[in-house]
């Protein structure tokens, strides 16, 4: 699938930068609370905004690889984990005393599904 952005602004002399498409594969949730149809889910870090460790809920539907990833505000990689983790509800823990204050995006991935989550370092 491919997802394209468009700008049009008032003046803008220079037109071939107005357009970008971002081709991917599988499907990218951002921001949703919900459990997925197939029992995938993650949930808000907690606490948020958090400043020393946070923990983030999830839940897999059967046993498999997960792969966690904590990315600054400009898609930086920060953290990146893999676990192979049983069915049901889980916490990771992540220690973040490391890093500045800012705005943070994590994201957790099972079978080829991806949520992604905003979380927020207040020092």
């Amino acid at each position: 699938q491919q997802l394209c952005v468009e700008t049009n602004l008032t003046g803008d002399l220079v037109v071939t930068n107005n357009k970008a498409c971002q081709t991917y594969i599988g499907r990218l949730c951002i921001g949703v609370d919900e459990m997925e149809g197939d029992g995938f889910s993650v949930g808000q870090n907690v606490p948020n905004p958090t400043s020393g460790f946070t923990v983030i809920p999830y839940r897999i539907p059967e046993s498999g690889m997960i792969s966690f990833r904590l990315s600054n505000s400009i898609g930086q990689e920060i953290i990146h984990r893999q676990l192979f983790a049983e069915p049901g509800s889980h916490q990771m823990e992540v220690d973040i005393h490391h890093l500045p204050a800012g705005i943070y995006h994590y994201q957790i991935e099972y079978n080829g599904l991806k949520i992604s989550k905003k979380m927020v370092i207040s020092r």
